[in-house]
């Protein structure tokens, strides 16, 4: 018997997003209950006990006070599926004394699957480049942009940084035999980063092996002025 699909989505690349059928809401009472979604639906997939959830949450602040605080964040979050019209929310966010997990089984999200994208490729230039498509797709947007805790910037650069990866990895693969694919794709890896200069010199490097010289020259006047820009 193939499995249910899952009853839940949640979303985090670009403003996080709940949804279950056609029902969504981007709309969360607190920012602290998106951050709570986030921490549970991003790998990994695990129960997470109380009190790492309360570290995370709100670092550094009384223990007695943020325990209350974050039985009402759960109790928020469980509106949030309610809105979403999802049905036996208990079933779908398990809360103990001890712990608080999302199903697995009830829930998918983005970054798991642009995560699932990203281990894919890893064979042939061809699954490779498939799987990275899918990947780009799902990656519209940052993580969470306009969240600034510590541990959402070290996902989002984490996530970040697997996509440069994979991005650069697939241009080498793809420069002799698809130099005009290899060059779209590194292009694409100067967009997620235009910072990054491995990006940049894979870039040049690309268009000046393909005889683009005049092109390479004006991108790297471009890169010199971002630089400058920038790193002053």
């Amino acid at each position: 018997m193939a499995a249910s699909p899952p009853r839940l989505r949640v979303d985090l690349l670009g403003t996080p997003r709940l949804s279950a059928g056609e029902r969504v809401t981007t709309r969360f009472e607190t920012r602290r209950t998106a951050l709570l979604l986030a921490r549970l639906a991003l790998p990994p997939l695990r129960e997470w006990s109380r009190d790492e959830l309360i570290e995370l949450l709100w670092p550094d602040e009384d223990p007695v006070l943020t325990r209350t605080r974050l039985r009402q964040t759960l109790a928020s979050l469980r509106r949030a599926l309610e809105e979403v019209g999802t049905a036996d929310e208990e079933v779908v966010l398990r809360a103990s004394r001890a712990s608080v997990a999302l199903d697995v089984e009830q829930v998918a999200s983005d970054v798991v699957e642009l995560e699932a994208c990203l281990r894919q490729a890893s064979a042939t230039p061809e699954q490779r480049r498939e799987a990275l498509d899918r990947a780009l797709k799902l990656y519209e947007n940052h993580l969470m942009p306009g969240f600034y805790e510590t541990w959402v910037l070290s996902e989002r650069e984490r996530i970040e940084g697997r996509m440069r990866t994979a991005l650069l990895q697939l241009t080498q693969s793809l420069h002799e035999s698809e130099p005009d694919a290899a060059i779209t794709y590194a292009r694409t890896a100067v967009n997620l980063d235009p910072l990054d200069e491995t990006a940049q010199e894979n870039l040049l490097k690309l268009l000046i092996q393909t005889g683009r010289n005049t092109e390479a020259l004006r991108h790297w006047k471009d890169v010199e002025r971002l630089f400058w820009k920038e790193l002053r």
